[in-house]
């Protein structure tokens, strides 16, 4: 069954995805680097927990097994060619092959990979598993409970938290996630009902989001103060993403019409995924020709814009007949595991437990 799809939740992953190829620029984008980072994964992680709501509800083997082909074989897919680009494009040597893949199946730990995107899709993998084992528990109040316990953990913890898989990072922002799969429907409510109660709640929050996104654009935070605060700073963390995030959201609504950033944001897997190849193919080029400067905030957002639209036409087709293709010989291999595992399962619970 596929997965119902929302344009505004797909033009809002448009957003995001740009704003990472952005802040991949540092400072050389100008505002727009500090600003984006304040909010800009958070996003994706509270997407995620958005567009959980619209996933048919399946048994803890079978959820396990969508995202490790929807999330982790891409990974593996993209990492893999990442390696191949540089090696062909950069003579990179067997030493920089060998500690690539060691890196790679150690889930290319966030700031010591070389593509510096793919550490998101290992994470959000870890993030969808622990979230599905959460689910067991059923009651929202317990899932909060024990979402609020782990954000606070890997904040204090003196132990040291394993890098794998960034296990730490899926620690913290798993919060962001389960936030998403709780706030979704209430949000969607606000947005699209023209009940009178719905219609000023919305005027209130936009005022709110547009005033504090634009004020946090500058370098003004206004939950900055709850920073040196014991307790409130866990707020702050959290609050400030969600209140940005909440402005783009409305606009995203507001563009909701708009076809090609819709068409984009469905293709966030590919484009995280191909960041590096992308940059470093199209950088190369441009400066055979020009000298490329990125100096401020315009010219990331349009640059970012623009390869995004190459990752889209260029690379996108070939990269979705591969996963595809991968993808169904794994359903292959999994069904003849099914099925041996089931010849060794009483007849009665055989289908019920795979």
């Amino acid at each position: 069954m596929e997965k119902k799809r929302i344009d505004y939740l797909d033009i809002l992953k448009f957003f995001g995805i740009l704003f990472i190829y952005v802040g991949h620029f540092l400072g050389n984008a100008g505002h727009l680097y500090k600003f984006v980072f304040e909010f800009h994964v958070p996003l994706f992680f509270f997407l995620s927990g958005c567009t959980e709501n619209l996933s048919k509800d399946t048994s803890i083997i079978k959820s396990i097994y969508k995202k490790f082909k929807g999330i982790l074989v891409p990974f593996y897919v993209f990492s893999v060619v990442s390696i191949v680009f540089a090696v062909l494009i950069y003579g990179e040597d067997l030493s920089f092959v060998k500690e690539a893949l060691i890196a790679t199946l150690k889930g290319s730990v966030r700031n010591e990979y070389f593509a510096s995107s793919l550490w998101f899709l290992s994470c959000l993998f870890v993030v969808c598993v622990m979230f599905r084992f959460m689910k067991l528990f059923r009651y929202k109040f317990i899932i909060a409970a024990i979402s609020i316990g782990l954000f606070v953990f890997e904040n204090l913890a003196t132990v040291n938290i394993p890098e794998y898989y960034n296990i730490k990072s899926a620690l913290h922002y798993q919060i962001y996630y389960v936030l998403g799969y709780f706030l979704f429907s209430f949000a969607d409510k606000i947005l699209t009902s023209e009940k009178p109660a719905f219609r000023v709640t919305k005027l209130i929050l936009f005022a709110y989001s547009f005033a504090f996104t634009a004020l946090l654009f500058f370098g003004k935070n206004i939950f900055a103060p709850l920073a040196n605060m014991e307790v409130l700073c866990y707020i702050k963390t959290i609050l400030t993403p969600l209140s940005a995030i909440w402005f783009f959201l409305n606009l995203s609504y507001i563009l909701k019409d708009a076809s090609l950033l819709s068409k984009l944001g469905k293709e966030t897997l590919y484009f995280c995924g191909s960041e590096y190849i992308i940059k470093r193919t199209v950088g190369a080029f441009i400066e055979v020709f020009v000298a490329l400067r990125i100096t401020n905030g315009a010219t990331a957002l349009i640059y970012s814009f623009l390869l995004l639209l190459l990752t889209y036409h260029l690379l996108v087709p070939a990269e979705t007949k591969i996963l595809n293709l991968i993808n169904s010989k794994i359903d292959c291999f999994f069904e003849i595991i099914t099925n041996s595992v089931k010849k060794f399962l009483p007849a009665k619970n055989s289908a019920e437990n795979i």
